[in-house]
């Protein structure tokens, strides 16, 4: 049955503990099934990437530490819900004081498309999925995206596979994880010891969101596009894709505004993951995403705020610019936006102006 209808998306009530025990171990429960299928993968990838970069101590993401300290940041998932987000994106690359972005690979395609230059991209997939995710259901052939790389930086995972650096174009910056297998962690040394790791959740948004919170030092984390689960009309990114739009095997949890969705039970495993850190780890976590983070049957986790991204930016750009009305009979008939370096670079401006 289908039925067109409107709904009023309101937050559910914030409760202070989610009605799950020990999140971390319930996100963790997959890693045996997980580390028995990748071993190999994983072990012939570090090797093919250390024979690539000749080092990998001399290439990591250690040079970034530090980078957007004091700062927020956005970190940018691929669900559903970052089409509600793109022209806001957009906003806040062409600001004169950006706030730092960092995307999963999957999204280069769409970002390509729409003229949206993350500050870098991420990728965590051992397997070749990533080359289609790039182009899936978008304008151009494959090639058209990898040639726009040139001009872009990832970060990426010491296991990525071997024909990605044969695609890859722009500058580059490794990391590790630590996999709770000592044979791996073994092997991974006798190649070449690399201790610049990610602590993730098995997830590439996990690495985004690492990066941006402990190697960027970023103590606030705005959340978009981070859904894990499918839209209302059964599409597990903001734009169709073959590969990803088989609902097959699914289970039901309630996103932020309280509604069914359809999901998989690893994305309910990594959304876990995301809970347990926003409970644990201090900051400030900012969901900006219309999915399942946070949301539990009967309320929304505290340890969130819950906002679209459009407010999250004014938030931290409201001493950047503001809007001068001209109204007429009451109504707004004109909104200039004033940018108020121009008001503290001069201290004889024309303008008596206050924010508030």
């Amino acid at each position: 049955m289908i039925r067109e209808i409107s709904i009023d998306l309101t937050y559910q009530p914030e409760i202070p503990e989610a009605p799950v025990p020990d999140l971390y171990q319930r996100a963790c429960s997959g890693d045996g099934v997980t580390i028995t299928h990748w071993r190999e993968t994983w072990l012939k990838n570090y090797q093919a990437t250390k024979d690539h970069f000749g080092t990998l101590t001399e290439n990591t993401v250690g040079q970034l530490y530090g980078a957007n300290r004091g700062k927020a940041a956005i970190v940018i998932g691929s669900g559903p819900s970052l089409k509600e987000s793109l022209e806001e994106l957009k906003r806040n690359q062409e600001s004169e004081h950006p706030l730092l972005t960092i995307s999963c690979m999957h999204n280069k395609g769409l970002f390509n498309d729409e003229g949206i230059k993350p500050d870098y991209y991420i990728t965590l997939d051992a397997g070749e999925i990533i080359f289609k995710d790039v182009y899936e259901g978008r304008k151009e052939p494959e090639e058209h995206y990898w040639d726009l790389s040139k001009d872009e930086t990832v970060l990426a995972h010491v296991c990525t596979p071997t024909k990605f650096w044969d695609k890859w174009k722009g500058k580059a910056y490794l990391f590790n994880s630590i996999v709770p297998d000592r044979g791996i962690m073994d092997a991974y040394n006798k190649i070449e010891r690399m201790a610049h790791n990610f602590s993730c959740g098995g997830n590439a948004a996990g690495a985004a969101m690492y990066a941006a919170r402990v190697l960027m030092c970023s103590p606030t984390i705005i959340y978009v596009g981070m859904d894990f689960c499918f839209s209302y009309d059964n599409h597990w990114h903001s734009y169709p894709t073959e590969t990803y739009d088989k609902v097959g095997q699914y289970v039901i949890h309630p996103d932020v505004f309280g509604i069914p969705r359809k999901t998989w039970n690893s994305y309910v495993n990594f959304k876990f993951f995301f809970d347990h850190i926003a409970k644990t780890v201090p900051g400030i976590w900012i969901n900006a995403s219309e999915g399942l983070l946070g949301a539990y049957l009967g309320g929304n986790l505290k340890h969130y705020k819950y906002m679209t991204l459009k407010e999250a930016i004014t938030m931290h750009k409201m001493a950047d610019t503001l809007y001068l009305q001209t109204m007429k009979d009451g109504k707004e008939v004109e909104k200039t936006p004033f940018e108020m370096g121009e008001l503290w670079k001069n201290p004889q401006h024309e303008m008596d102006l206050v924010a508030f």
